[in-house]
């Protein structure tokens, strides 16, 4: 461990190596990425568990759940949402956080409201 100018060990150093990749960077995404997608992969299931359910419980729930994948300004403002945190979040937390805004558009997408319909 090393010691500070007055000769006191640093506690919170790391004391073993770490693997390479563990923390993940740009070149390899290591665990860090395996996890996220891991994790966004299960809250997606869950959303999609979630449909089938209220899809058994009342027929039609399902297609008014997933109503805005139809709809332009959904899609807009999800877009938008996801290429902001996207963006942001590449710069401060690496290409794990665009994973994440591509979720948060998603959920944004499906609270908005539905458009008025075009004839």
């Amino acid at each position: 461990m090393d010691a500070d100018a007055y000769g006191v060990p640093d506690i919170h150093q790391r004391t073993r190596p770490v693997p390479a990749g563990a923390n993940g960077d740009w070149a390899n995404p290591g665990g860090g990425m395996t996890v996220t997608v891991l994790t966004v992969s299960i809250v997606v299931a869950a959303l999609v568990i979630r449909t089938a359910v209220a899809e058994l419980r009342v027929p039609g729930s399902g297609r008014r759940q997933w109503g805005f994948l139809t709809d332009r300004r959904a899609w807009a403002l999800g877009a938008g949402t996801a290429v902001a945190l996207g963006i942001f979040g590449w710069a401060t937390a690496g290409p794990t956080a665009a994973v994440w805004a591509v979720v948060a558009g998603l959920l944004v997408a499906s609270l908005t409201p539905a458009g008025e319909e075009d004839d």
